[in-house]
């Protein structure tokens, strides 16, 4: 139950841990449960297989506007005036951030947590 929670949102896996249930239930002989979770599987709505586009921002309600006090930013990012340790450090770690994004595909692949061999 716990693999079939885990795996929600990921089609392919979901039914594929549904997939293991109903046959595990066949194997008990609890034909008829088996039988009603595959055909709740096969006629159960099927996602989209594009991927889902955000949602169109709505206008700001005039009617909330006692609520929430609107700040419109004073600077911009040209304001900002770094010493030269402070934009290194900045630069490493956004090359750090970087190149945790493009890990070699088959730790990708594998899923693994362990660290990829160092790069020279």
């Amino acid at each position: 139950m716990k693999k079939l929670l885990a795996s929600y949102g990921r089609d392919d896996e979901f039914r594929a841990v549904a997939e293991q249930i109903i046959n595990e239930e066949e194997k008990k002989n609890n034909r008829v449960l088996a039988r009603s979770l595959r055909k709740t599987l096969e006629t159960g709505p099927s996602r989209p297989a594009g991927p889902k586009a955000l949602a169109p921002l709505i206008p700001f309600p005039e009617a909330a506007a006692e609520f929430i006090e609107r700040v419109e930013p004073s600077h911009s990012r040209n304001d900002i005036i770094l010493g030269a340790t402070n934009v290194r450090v900045l630069l490493g770690l956004v090359k750090e951030f970087r190149r945790a994004n493009v890990l070699p595909g088959r730790y990708r692949a594998l899923g693994s947590r362990r660290t990829p061999p160092a790069r020279a």
